[in-house]
């Protein structure tokens, strides 16, 4: 049960509740150094949200050892060891409407699943536009939904490394090339990188085996490749992804941060590339 003060929360700006606690540029700066971790924008993030999240790394700040996929291998088990079944390589292509309500999911354009209770996980804009049309959800809310902006994305660079070559660091860095921790769109440009989240993953050791790079982007930069699927990108896209992966380390360089004779191999992960996994 949530106060009606507490509702205040919902709908304050995180930007100006913090601008307000305090005139110190620096603490300003510390008190939003990790809204690029749930995509916080200057103007619009709200103060509950924000809180929120500092608020679980304030009293956890626990990790993986061997990464967050450790969760999705015990889901999978737990499911089938309740008599479910996990299915691959299956997109929706259809919620199947029936006196009102969802009846069935459509895969692959072919494949029907009937089902008493499905639950959609993806943005709301694609739920809406894979649903049949029903009465029940009206055409204003449509609407609204499909008029609301997006966030922006995060460009993800995978770094595997060479054999004990960088010590493993139990924390992540933030690194911003700015006077503001926060991200802006408005500002943002494919031709400079201003901010990047380091992360280190490693196998009990005390080197690291991989550094991931994740640097917000605007989802827009990638529109030219929208209708692409995996695997069948135009060659401009993955010029694209080496020029902006070589930009991303340039920025890093110029900040102390050289990772260049260390790297076995680099993989990389757009917007799009979250969009289709």
């Amino acid at each position: 049960i949530i106060a009606r003060s507490g509702m205040d929360h919902f709908r304050t700006s995180a930007s100006k509740t913090i601008n307000e606690l305090t005139n110190d540029t620096i603490l300003r700066n510390v008190l939003s150094g990790t809204s690029m971790l749930y995509g916080g924008i200057y103007d619009s993030s709200t103060w509950y949200h924000h809180a929120m999240v500092n608020n679980s790394y304030l009293e956890s700040s626990y990790r993986m050892v061997n990464g967050t996929m450790e969760i999705s291998d015990e889901l999978i088990a737990v499911i089938r060891a309740n008599g479910g079944t996990v299915l691959e390589n299956k997109e929706v292509t259809r919620f199947v409407v029936k006196d009102n309500s969802v009846s069935a999911v459509e895969v692959n354009g072919e494949e029907i699943y009937e089902a008493k209770n499905v639950i959609s996980n993806i943005h709301p804009r694609k739920t809406l536009q894979l649903l049949d049309k029903t009465r029940n959800i009206k055409n204003a809310y449509i609407n609204r939904v499909k008029s609301l902006p997006n966030s922006y994305g995060v460009f993800s660079i995978y770094i595997v490394l060479k054999k004990n070559t960088v010590p493993y660091l139990n924390h992540n860095i933030y690194v911003h090339g700015t006077d503001s921790t926060w991200f802006d769109p408005k500002t943002s440009s494919k031709d400079r990188v201003d901010n990047v989240l380091i992360t280190f993953q490693n196998n009990g050791s005390k080197y690291a085996d991989v550094i991931t790079l994740m640097v917000p982007i605007n989802t827009s930069e990638f529109n030219q490749w929208a209708d692409s699927t995996v695997e069948r990108r135009a060659k401009e896209y993955k010029e694209f992804k080496e020029q902006y992966t070589e930009r991303a380390l340039d920025f890093l360089r110029q900040k102390g941060f050289d990772f260049k004779d260390n790297i076995e191999f680099i993989l990389t992960a757009s917007p799009l590339t979250f969009r289709d996994y």
